[in-house]
């Protein structure tokens, strides 16, 4: 048997997107296009207020209103015998560095119920559902419904909701702080510190944002009395946790639950666990007896989503007299929100704290604090944008203050070649890579030798030019458990079913390029299927950059199942031995001869001829189901250029070269268009995105797109981005992530070029978001430093 040749439209290839145009003609399914016959709408009451007693609701008067059907409260929830949300704070994966209480004592979590029976923990929570015959009498009801609050204090900043004499947010808790952790070797790092030539000191808060997916959330569920199953409609990061949540939420065996995933307009990680929303749709289908509807508006979304980042950072970094990097340490705090639905935000990022340097030495405090703000979870790369923010600031600000080249000293640090395998001070181990080279490529690709000249070309014309440079390396876990199914139909037609669901990451094309690389089989035949639970029985969904790194695997292995299984029939129908069979390009053909049958044709016999082995007949099927240990880690650069006007403190992007090393690149067409996407998220947090609450009411402040800056295209350059492909030595393909890599780097290239830019100034850093007036504020504090 010979693997088949290199197909065009296989590995490699930069085949265009195939979903792209039913999409953009408006040919797409997403759950909001999804209705049944009689169904109902629901419409949420959301609290007003940050922190308030729920003493009573009032039901009567929405009752009245004409087509509501039920007011729904927490109380009916309980006393319905529900139960809570499911949530998995940590990240399980056996590569992950566990964090353990540094007291020895159990992280605090919370039940966290659809509706709160108590009391609200933040603005927009919701506290009610109201059904009714259509969605503007359901809207007239929830109007209707009063509610009796008790208003009390709130806390919503980082810092001061983990005080010891900050509003408590959960009353079962000692304090808001769920976990107080340490990690790497406090003794090792002191003993470096003592000894440093220089120690530069940092401190940041990385602030709030949210993921604004283009399409708002929505919900459809039905229930069938007859056989006691429950049937959602719903986008989120992978059907078949979304499955099991509603049926731990319902409390019924999960193979009560059917699941139904159409396109999904985005998601980021804030749709990667179930909302609030989809039980309680489900919960009133049941009810009711009828089917119920839901669609969330905008200003909801930002009020209710899931948001992420929020991380308050104390770092310092050691350093020898010639810039060798002796050890760093500090302690990040991250903010969970109203409820403890996730702690990976600090879990993931403090063990990548040294990033790609070789860093002898580190200690870290480790926390994470309740507060009455929306609850976080991860988002493009959990916490790994935030920490390579604080060592690549570290870096620069190292470099200004004692006198070293910027890019020497990170040349100076960056982990060789030959130093990996490597395992980091906080004992994560990196696997494979060139660091070096993917600094040195974007050095290039961003022209850095010619910036000097630009920088005078633009002072002429009396701005100011920066240029940034930073590295990453992020780490790729999720979910260790995937599976995959193949189905070869004599009609010419490939079914894939696998766990992992797309959001937008082009899995319809790419995943496809995969079959056709290894069955041979023509791209337009394959039908990729993961959103349907009563097919799809296993998988961890799209998160943490498993998709094609666990899903590559098992379509592998399913393929290589085809293969075998279908020799076994091909030696059959050719009448001859297996030895004298070669595959190649969808074909069994006998060596030498033009004695040949098609995949299909194998197919077709499988099912139609009695006289085969019984072994053999039936559907040309395989499957592969695995679970993978390894951690995947993929790198890289980027190098950021920027013009200040410092009459108005206006920035703009006015080049961006990106170098990410995705071990082998499927479809480098999907890739080159992740690392865009990823770039404009993360240089949106750094420019201008702030989910921002008021300290005293804890009211959103941002909560609509007229206050919530989204960067648009006329906002950002043409990119110039390109792949590295180092294999991969812990992925039997060699591949590497690629979806997250554009927003790791970005928060901090950004900001190192604005810091550059203002410089002449004095300015030492800016904050996140650098808004005109941030940027303008600190060149007028900077000028006054300078004169006093």
């Amino acid at each position: 048997m010979t693997a088949p040749p290199k197909n065009h439209s296989g590995i490699g290839a930069p085949v265009p997107r195939r979903e792209d145009l039913r999409l953009v003609r408006g040919a797409g399914r997403y759950t909001a296009d999804e209705n049944l016959p009689n169904q109902a709408y629901a419409v949420m009451v959301r609290s007003p207020h940050a922190h308030a007693r729920i003493r009573a609701i009032a039901k009567d008067e929405a009752l009245a209103v004409p087509g509501v059907l039920a007011v729904l409260t927490g109380a009916d929830f309980l006393a319905d015998g529900l139960h809570p949300i499911p949530h998995k704070p940590w990240s399980a994966h056996p590569a992950e560095i566990k964090l353990r209480n540094s007291d020895g004592g159990e992280p605090f979590t919370a039940a966290h119920y659809p509706l709160p029976a108590d009391k609200a923990r933040f603005v927009g929570e919701a506290v009610a559902m109201v059904v009714g015959e259509t969605l503007y009498a359901a809207k007239d009801g929830a109007e209707k419904v009063a509610i009796d609050y008790e208003i009390l204090p709130a806390t919503v900043e980082t810092a001061a909701a983990a005080r010891q004499d900050a509003p408590r947010v959960h009353e079962a808790a000692a304090s808001n702080v769920c976990f107080d952790a340490e990690l790497g070797d406090a003794a090792v790092t002191a003993a470096a510190f003592a000894r440093a030539a220089h120690v530069t000191r940092f401190e940041t808060w990385v602030r709030r944002v949210t993921g604004v997916p283009m399409e708002p959330r929505a919900a459809l569920a039905a229930y069938d009395a007859a056989t006691g199953r429950t049937t959602l409609y719903a986008g989120n990061g992978g059907a078949v946790r979304l499955k099991d949540d509603l049926a731990a939420i319902l409390g019924v065996p999960s193979g009560k639950v059917h699941v139904l995933m159409g396109d999904v307009g985005g998601n980021f990680g804030t749709r990667g666990m179930i909302y609030a929303e989809f039980a309680l749709i489900a919960w009133a289908a049941k009810k009711l007896g009828r089917p119920v509807k839901w669609i969330i508006e905008r200003h909801e979304s930002f009020l209710s989503d899931y948001q992420a980042r929020d991380l308050v950072v104390e770092a310092e970094l050691a350093l020898d007299a010639n810039g060798k990097f002796l050890a760093m340490r500090g302690s990040n705090l991250g903010n969970l929100g109203g409820h403890t639905t996730n702690f990976s935000m600090v879990q993931k990022g403090v063990q990548m704290m040294s990033s790609v340097y070789r860093m002898p030495a580190a200690h870290f405090r480790a926390r994470a604090t309740l507060s009455n703000t929306a609850p976080t979870r991860p988002y493009r790369s959990a916490g790994r944008p935030e920490v390579i923010f604080v060592v690549e600031r570290l870096i620069d600000l190292a470099a200004r203050e004692h006198g070293f080249d910027r890019v020497d000293l990170r040349r100076r640090n960056l982990l060789k070649k030959k130093e990996l395998p490597y395992k980091n001070p906080f004992g994560l181990t990196y696997d494979s890579g060139d660091y070096g080279g993917a600094m040195e490529m974007a050095r290039k690709l961003g022209d850095w030798a010619g910036f000097k000249r630009r920088r005078s070309e633009a002072k002429k014309r009396g701005k100011c030019r920066g240029i940034g440079i930073a590295n990453y390396v992020d780490v790729s876990t999720g979910v260790p458990r995937e599976k995959a199914e193949i189905l070869v139909k004599p009609e010419g037609i490939v079914e894939l079913v696998i766990g992992v669901t797309s959001q937008g990451q082009g899995h319809e094309t790419s995943f496809a390029q995969l079959v056709t690389e290894w069955l041979g089989v023509p791209l337009e035949s394959i039908r990729v299927i993961a959103g349907d639970t009563d097919r799809v029985t296993v998988g961890g969904g799209a998160h943490s950059g498993r998709g094609m790194r666990l899903g590559s695997l098992v379509i592998k292995k399913s393929s290589d199942g085809i293969i075998e299984k279908a020799a076994r029939i091909a030696e059959f129908l050719l009448e001859t031995n297996a030895a004298d069979i070669e595959f190649e390009a969808g074909r069994f053909t006998v060596k030498g001869t033009n004695h040949a049958v098609g995949l299909f044709e194998v197919a077709r016999a499988a099912i139609e001829r009695a006289d085969l082995p019984a072994e053999l007949r039936g559907p040309l099927h395989a499957e592969s189901d695995q679970t993978i240990a390894e951690a995947s880690f993929p790198y890289g650069c980027q190098v950021c250029e920027v013009e200040v006007d410092p009459e108005t403190g206006a920035v703009k992007l006015v080049h961006y070269a990106a170098i990410d090393d995705v071990g082998r690149a499927v479809n480098p067409l999907i890739i080159h268009g992740q690392v865009h996407g990823g770039i404009a998220q993360g240089a949106g947090q750094a420019l201008m995105e702030h989910a921002h609450y008021d300290p005293q009411t804890g009211q959103m402040l941002s909560g609509s797109f007229m206050d919530y800056a989204m960067p648009r295209a006329s906002d950002l350059p043409s990119y110039a981005t390109e792949l590295s492909e180092v294999p991969s030595t812990t992925h039997p393909l060699g591949i590497r992530p690629a979806g997250e890599g554009g927003t790791v780097p970005a928060l901090a290239v950004v900001i190192n070029a604005v810091v550059d830019a203002l410089a002449e100034f004095g300015v030492r850093h800016i904050e996140m978001p650098a808004t005109p007036q941030r940027v303008w504020q600190a060149i007028r504090d900077a000028r006054a430093n300078k004169e006093s």
